[in-house]
């Protein structure tokens, strides 16, 4: 319908200026596609910044919202999904990467990348009383433990006091600096 509606408005060169008309007709579109039961779907590219899509009006009288974008990191492409309305349910709002295949498409929660295998219970002291206080006994065993911060906070010492205390256990440690 909208094509059709779209190519006779380009080929009579009309043009409609007032967005409060527009976003009043596409409301009430999709509420009398709704009331027939249809389940409708709406592709939107996206609109002003801080909008889903052109019109704004598009993810107001959606049920659920799904945004895509591509992110090019380091000349990896990488397309991404988000949740970002679903009415009436709890949903995931993360992004999600997915890869479109001969097979459809795929999405891979970041969480689940890499998990099949059990998580450890046992835990291993990080050479500082109090941090391994605060952590429950330590860091579990096996486990990759990232210290973050800025210049001069002591990220070294801290990562370094956690290689030696697995040292003295006779334990192997991978220190990254």
């Amino acid at each position: 319908m909208f094509l059709r509606l779209g190519l006779a408005a380009d080929q009579v060169g009309a043009k409609l200026r007032n967005e409060a008309i527009l976003r009043s007709e596409l409301a009430r579109l999709l509420r009398w596609l709704k009331d027939r039961g249809l389940t409708v779907v709406i592709t939107g590219e996206h609109g002003r910044p801080g909008e889903l899509t052109r019109y704004g009006i598009e993810e107001y009288v959606s049920d659920c919202v799904v945004v895509l974008d591509d992110q090019v990191s380091e000349e990896l492409s990488t397309r991404r999904l988000r949740i970002a309305k679903d009415r009436g349910s709890l949903h995931g709002t993360n992004e999600y990467p997915f890869l479109i295949t001969d097979r459809g498409i795929v999405v891979s929660p970041v969480t689940s990348i890499g998990l099949a295998h059990a998580a450890p219970t046992d835990r291993v002291g990080t050479g500082i009383d109090r941090l391994d206080h605060l952590l429950g006994g330590g860091v579990f065993q096996g486990s990759t433990v990232l210290v973050s911060g800025g210049a001069g906070t002591g990220k070294t010492s801290i990562a370094a006091s956690l290689a030696d205390a697995a040292c003295a256990r006779g334990q192997r440690a991978l220190f990254v600096s």
